[in-house]
């Protein structure tokens, strides 16, 4: 699943980070500031990644995509068959779901958004 990967990831990020600090802060008990330079800048280029690779940005247009589609779903079921069958409808069913798709794209691929 995108959204546990996604998830997973961000806090495997977050974790690694506060433990680079905290070793930071260790090497700066016993001493040893060149090793403090170190730590910091291995848990600065974390943060870099973590920040490049948009996990909270991804997670968040995940969960705003899917709760668009279970409203989406929810409204065709809410039509009866004669509803169902009349092709503006559907039509609008179909304009609203490429709307979700255009909008998760865009929130998570900054080539889409041009």
């Amino acid at each position: 699943d995108e959204c546990a990967n996604a998830d997973r990831w961000s806090r495997i990020m977050s974790f690694s980070i506060t433990a680079l600090g905290g070793i930071g802060v260790l090497l700066g008990a016993f001493r040893f500031e060149l090793y403090i330079a170190v730590a910091v800048s291995f848990a600065s280029a974390l943060a870099a990644l973590e920040v490049a690779s948009n996990y909270d940005g991804r997670l968040i247009a995940l969960n705003r995509a899917g709760t668009d589609l279970r409203d989406i779903h929810a409204w065709w079921e809410a039509r009866t068959h004669i509803e169902q069958a009349n092709p503006q409808k559907y039509a609008r069913l179909v304009r609203d779901i490429n709307a979700v798709i255009r909008g998760f794209e865009r929130a998570t691929n900054p080539a889409a958004a041009a």
